[in-house]
């Protein structure tokens, strides 16, 4: 009986999820995310987004936070933020993302293939002035002021483990993997397994 009644509901019930897919995607676009039609989103993503600023979604992308679609866990939503003007966060062709933030004062480049594991946070900024005159007067300081060489990029076919933190300034080389639970705040050479706080470089991957 419960055979025969997935055979005659399968199709509506997938045609509801492509459905609600669609409908999340339309959502992202009505909010100035400039986004691919077959980007994929399980879950929930908040955008924050500042006037002016530009969010890109290539082709293949998928969001997820959806316990059923990971195979460790998916803590909240993924979390889009451009803070400035002229902030930019781009993510590329095939990669996926499971509850993680990306927070832009100025630039955050993610690759092709990427993966990113569940709750990842990846940012260019302090987000607080760091060596104020007076330490007492850090809480009410403006927000620090970006500036290009605080960007940060993650080539091409990396894998950042579930937990890590990427900070301001970084690039992780093509195909390299951060170990879960890493401070990325030094850049990170191609081809590598680096892990650790601060995050540095183990060994060479095995081709």
């Amino acid at each position: 009986m419960q055979d025969a009644i997935k055979v005659i509901l399968g199709p509506s019930v997938r045609r509801i999820r492509e459905l609600k897919r669609e409908i999340r995607v339309l959502d992202l676009r009505a909010r100035g995310v400039e986004i691919q039609d077959d980007v994929n989103v399980y879950g929930k993503v908040v955008i924050s987004r500042a006037r002016g600023s530009r969010i890109l979604i290539a082709d293949r992308v998928i969001f997820n936070s959806s316990v059923a679609r990971n195979t460790l866990e998916a803590r909240g939503p993924n979390i889009l933020k451009t803070l400035m003007s002229a902030a930019r966060i781009e993510v590329g062709t095939d990669s996926g993302l499971t509850s993680a933030t990306i927070s832009a004062a100025c630039s955050i480049r993610v690759g092709q293939r990427v993966l990113i594991g569940a709750g990842t946070l990846i940012t260019d900024s302090d987000h607080h002035v760091v060596s104020p005159r007076d330490p007492s007067l850090r809480r009410h300081a403006a927000f620090p002021e970006p500036r290009p060489e605080h960007a940060v990029s993650i080539e091409d076919d990396v894998f950042i483990g579930a937990r890590s933190m990427v900070l301001k300034g970084v690039t992780i080389g093509r195909g390299s993997v951060i170990g879960a639970g890493s401070v990325v705040s030094r850049s990170i050479p191609e081809g590598v397994i680096a892990a650790g706080n601060p995050c540095r470089p183990l060994r060479a991957l095995e081709v």
